[in-house]
This record gives structure tokens, C-alpha cells and sequence, in this order.
């Protein structure tokens, strides 16, 4: 799973009525820009507390164990959060790793979000005040699109395209299937008939192999015929030899 999976899953889980989520973003703009976030989101509603969130975005352990071992780097813009989360892959994060402020969401092989563990909400007086830098740092990434995210939306697209194209191919070739069986059925019946096909090169060849079809059918049905008829014939002889055998008797 790449990084641009995981924003589209944030860009999925966080609806856009209600969030503002932003990627890639810094501390600051310009000279005072040192670090940034991978993800910040804001809620758009009073009611809902408009609280700030950050996130991390870690795809590998290698990555995820750095990210421990330098805690000012996320402190540079966790700092003004509500909250803080680490966003991962599945068995990138183990549950004591986590620092006890830090929430953690894991990323699903179908692309939803999944709370591991919440991320405590901290209390106001150590939450640094928004300043104007930071503001303009979210502003911008605000009007920007992620080149990742877009990757990855693309690649959701082409996979979605890409069975709807397979089922497609998979009804076609069902179909062909089925009217490739109907003309095996019509050759047999041709076969049948007297029709050898692999010897026809030509429609004077099928025309003669068709006739002589037919005559073998009339023929096969004039013998029955004759054979019925020989039948009736010969019982007819025996029934008037049982008569004239009953009129001798009586007549001796």
C-alpha cells in the first residue's frame, strides 16, 4: 500500500461538509516552515468543537520506528492539534508503541478507515494557539490538490474499470460459447443426414452430400415401409392357413 492509498482513504472517511482536510502540511510558510504533517483536518461545525486533527502517514515498520525516535518532528505542528493520529497499513503499528496522546487508525485492504485506538482529545492549555503562519500553511495545501491522492483515485478507477471489463469479457465468452454449441448441434445434424463436412469445399459439394442425404433417408423409409408390408403379408398367410387347416378338419 502506498502513501497516496492511505489520503484517499482520509479523503473517503472524512466527509467534506463537515471537514477541511489538507495534506502536506507545514509548520509555517516560507523561512519558517521546518516541519509538516502529512494530513490536517478541521471540523467545520461549533457543535462539533471545530477541533484540529493531525495525522502521520506511515506505510513500513522502518518508517514508523524513525518516526519514534524523532518526537519533535511531530511536535512541530502537533503542537496546534486537538488530536494526533498515526494512519498505517495493517501490522505497521503495535498497540504499546504508541505514545499515550497518540490515537491510531489502521487503512483496510478495501480502502476504509479503522480506529485501533482513539486519539485523546488534550486539554486546552497545552493545545499552542493558532498563529498566522501556521493558518497560511493550512490555507495553502487547503487550495491544492495531492498528487498522490489523485494517483491513487485513478487507480481505484482503473480497477473498478478493469472488472467491469472483465465481466464483460466473461458474459461474451459465455455467450460465444453457447451459439458455437448451437452450430455443433447443426453440424450433427448435417452429419446425420449424410453430410460429411470435412469433405465439403463447396456449395456443389454440400448441395450433392445434402441430395444423397435425402435419398438415404427415403430409402431407409422405403424399407421400412416394405419390411411392414412383408410383415402384414406374412401374417395374412399364416391366419389363412390356420383357416384352411380348420376347414380339413371339420370336412374329415
Amino acid at each position: 500500500m502506498r502513501t497516496g492509498d492511505v489520503k484517499a482513504a482520509l479523503r473517503r472517511y472524512f466527509n467534506p461538509r463537515e471537514y477541511a482536510l489538507m495534506f502536506e502540511v507545514s509548520n509555517g510558510t516560507g523561512a519558517n516552515a521546518r516541519r509538516h504533517a502529512d494530513a490536517v483536518v478541521m471540523n467545520l461545525w461549533p457543535s462539533r468543537g471545530l477541533l484540529i486533527e493531525g495525522f502521520e502517514i506511515k506505510v513500513s515498520r522502518s518508517d514508523w520506528r524513525r518516526e519514534l525516535s524523532l518526537p519533535e518532528k511531530a511536535e512541530a505542528v502537533a503542537q496546534y492539534c486537538d488530536k494526533w493520529w498515526i494512519v498505517s497499513p495493517e501490522n505497521i503499528v503495535q498497540a504499546h508503541e504508541l505514545p499515550a496522546l497518540w490515537g491510531h487508525m489502521e487503512v483496510l485492504p478495501n480502502g476504509s478507515l479503522r480506529v485501533k485506538k482513539p486519539a485523546p482529545k488534550k486539554n486546552l492549555d497545552t493545545v499552542t494557539p493558532l498563529n498566522r503562519n501556521f493558518v497560511a500553511a493550512m490555507l495553502r495545501r487547503a487550495s491544492e490538490v495531492d498528487a498522490g491522492e489523485v494517483e491513487a483515485a485513478v487507480r481505484l478507477k482503473t480497477a473498478e474499470l478493469e472488472k467491469q471489463y472483465e465481466a464483460r469479457v466473461e458474459r461474451a465468452v459465455t455467450f460465444r460459447a453457447r451459439e458455437a454449441e448451437k452450430v455443433l448441434e447443426k453440424v450433427r445434424t448435417l452429419e446425420k443426414a449424410g453430410i460429411d463436412l470435412n469433405t465439403v469445399y463447396d456449395d456443389t459439394t454440400a448441395k450433392k452430400q445434402f441430395a444423397l442425404g435425402q435419398k438415404v433417408d427415403d430409402i431407409v423409409s422405403r424399407i421400412s415401409y416394405l419390411s411392414y408390408s412383408l410383415k402384414s403379408a406374412l401374417e395374412q398367410v399364416t391366419e389363412f392357413e390356420k383357416l384352411v387347416d380348420t376347414g380339413e378338419s371339420e370336412t374329415i
